[in-house]
């Protein structure tokens, strides 16, 4: 049953067989993989420990490690989460410890760094993280944004354009991180009175958001501010 993704009828299956045999490493250790998926991960190390006591079987081990790895970056984005920044900091630098090369630890680390002010230091680990996982979405759309809030949007529409061209599924993730991008583009070049590159990236923003009403509604205007009505009614 867990093999075939049905967890409610393994764990059932196992907690039966561990009412009759308490001390069954393998049973205990499939129930780990339960609690794993379940993102419970204190419960999944403690039970991957327990089969690994009993069996000495190295596969429980690791498990137990990969527990405490998800463990460490889960609880660091609780702490993000409630503005506790040196303490995810740490978690996430923990989970690095474990498995320094995982891109999902190095762009969660990034991201804090981020916040703390450190720009540089978070676009080295976000170019660390895409140098161990290009097609990760989160740092791409971690250091486009960081980029474009360092006056450096071209810097990020390159990045993101790039990433799209490598990797048409990848690309799909990112639309909208672009479209967001353009439009902030597009509100300096207002600021600016470049009214025609304003409308250009407002034009690109709207083919990568369709749907978004908020977009349209920007180069409605803009088309009324170059006294083009016909064009601003077919936004």
């Amino acid at each position: 049953a867990l093999d075939q993704g049905n967890t409610e009828l393994a764990e059932e299956q196992l907690q039966a067989a561990l009412a009759l045999r308490p001390s069954d490493g393998d049973s205990l250790g499939n129930l780990g993989l339960i609690r794993l998926r379940q993102g419970e991960h204190a419960q999944a190390q403690e039970l991957f420990g327990q089969a690994y006591a009993l069996t000495r079987q190295g596969k429980w081990k690791e498990l137990q490690e990969t527990a405490r790895f998800w463990g460490f970056l889960r609880q660091a984005d609780r702490a993000i989460e409630k503005n506790e920044l040196s303490t995810a900091a740490s978690l996430a630098e923990r989970a690095l410890a474990l498995q320094p090369g995982n891109a999902e630890a190095l762009t969660t680390l990034a991201s804090i760094r981020d916040l703390q002010g450190d720009h540089a230091l978070a676009e080295n680990l976000y170019l660390d993280a895409l140098r161990h996982d290009a097609t990760s979405s989160a740092a791409v759309k971690g250091l486009a944004s960081l980029y474009a809030r360092t006056q450096r949007s071209g810097k990020a529409l390159a990045l993101l354009a790039e990433a799209a061209t490598r990797d048409a599924a990848l690309g799909a993730k990112l639309a909208g991180t672009q479209a967001d991008i353009l439009v902030a583009q597009a509100e300096e070049h207002l600021q600016a009175q470049r009214l025609s590159a304003a409308l250009r990236a407002l034009e690109s923003a709207v083919v990568l958001a369709p749907g978004d009403a908020w977009v349209r509604h920007r180069l409605a205007r803009l088309y009324l501010r170059l006294n083009l009505p016909k064009e601003a009614l077919n936004v």
